[in-house]
């Protein structure tokens, strides 16, 4: 008897809207990884500059790298998108990442391994390098938490506590496909945290892998959603606060939060204004 192939066991989701600036870099991060069955995702929100285009020639390029490419019929939005891209995904475990995102060498094969070590936990965050508009690299953004498996509810209501999001952006997470379509796929109602509310679903009364090691890079620019959304990130985050961690300390409206809610917004609108 002939075995039939096997699928993908990761889909990496590739949300895109007027993306040609960074994409080849990305794509090419992403096709690159090795010792993994890839699927690569991509959905094209109605872009002007030639992205769809160029997602097409950059998968000619990686025949060996199974890609799904299509462009919506409509445009869906940055939401809508992300769950076009979850909902075409075929792999057991899905990583969403930005269309100016980086994966770093082996990023899915040490992620895919920590989640297959660790069969409670539906999410695996790693650190991430910080990168200038331009492809330099700045440092790496750590996770606060120490090496290994953590409860999923601790994590939250550290996070709830900080009123701000440690475990990084999109591009960090790894997670089990099953689990993310059984929670309805992506919050629509909301703009900023999407991927934070996604993740706590996930981890609640579970598990969540924290890996030291950078193993992906974000790309510092101006026109990136975290610069863009900045203003709406406070009230959502103590929505989000609610919904997961009623009685932490990010669910009042305290001064102290307050104060270092404001900080850590004045800290990352000076960073995008340097560096980007």
């Amino acid at each position: 008897m002939i075995d039939k192939p096997r699928g993908p066991l990761i889909s990496v989701c590739i949300p895109v809207y007027n993306g040609a600036a960074h994409l080849r870099e990305c794509l090419e991060s992403v096709a690159s990884q090795k010792d993994v069955a890839l699927e690569v995702v991509v959905r094209d929100d109605g872009s002007k500059d030639g992205s769809l285009e160029l997602v097409e020639s950059v998968a000619r390029e990686f025949p060996q790298v199974e890609w799904n490419i299509a462009g919506n019929s409509v445009n869906l939005g940055m939401v809508g998108n992300w769950n076009a891209c979850l909902m075409a995904a075929k792999g057991e475990f899905v990583k969403m990442i930005g269309q100016d995102d980086l994966l770093e060498t082996n990023c899915l094969k040490k992620q895919l391994e920590a989640l297959q070590g660790n069969p409670t936990a539906n999410l695996c965050i790693s650190a991430a390098n910080l990168y200038t508009a331009h492809g330099a690299r700045l440092f790496p953004k750590r996770r606060h938490w120490s090496e290994g498996c953590h409860s999923g509810n601790e994590i939250i209501i550290d996070c709830a506590r900080r009123a701000y999001n440690p475990l990084g952006e999109p591009v960090t997470g790894l997670a089990r496909r099953g689990s993310m379509l059984a929670r309805g796929g992506y919050d629509a109602t909301l703009r900023y945290w999407v991927d934070v509310d996604m993740w706590f679903q996930l981890i609640q009364n579970g598990a969540c892998v924290i890996l030291r090691e950078a193993l992906c890079g974000f790309r510092i620019h101006r026109g990136a959603a975290s610069f863009t959304l900045q203003g709406d990130s406070y009230a959502e985050f103590l929505e989000i606060a609610k919904r997961y961690a009623p009685n932490s300390v990010a669910s009042q409206r305290s001064l102290v939060q307050r104060v270092r809610v404001g900080v850590d917004s004045l800290a990352r609108l000076a960073i995008y204004r340097i560096f980007g």
